[in-house]
């Protein structure tokens, strides 16, 4: 279940908005980057001789295993330049949790706990 229909659910009178966060532009730019390589790399270990110069496709057919490599490592890199790990609760103007600052994820109880006592929410 996710956090947005528990808080929910123990707090009708809550208004839960998700929001994500997104990483700088330059990381943006970066990941798709890397995403354009690793469907390029995808598409020439498939369909290399069919497109690349003969040269090239030699090269890809005589080292195959580090073109995988490559391939898979441009996308790993691309999914972690994305992830924010952010996760940010607040109510009103007030910030109750982040897990960029906290270094983790609040449990749904540390949530619960703080909002029932800190901000008088009853079920």
């Amino acid at each position: 279940m996710d956090v947005e229909s528990m808080l929910t659910r123990r707090f009708p009178s809550l208004h839960v908005t998700i929001q994500p966060q997104m990483p700088p532009p330059e990381q943006m730019m970066l990941a798709q980057l890397l995403q354009l390589v690793f469907f390029f790399m995808l598409i020439c270990q498939f369909a290399g001789s069919f497109i690349l110069p003969t040269a090239v496709n030699d090269w890809l057919v005589n080292n195959r295993m580090m073109a995988v490599v490559i391939t898979m490592a441009c996308n790993m890199i691309a999914g972690k330049l994305i992830a924010t790990g952010a996760f940010e609760l607040t109510y009103g103007q007030d910030k109750i949790f982040s897990a960029i600052e906290m270094g983790r994820l609040p449990s749904f109880q540390e949530m619960e706990h703080e909002l029932a006592v800190n901000y008088r929410l009853t079920a």
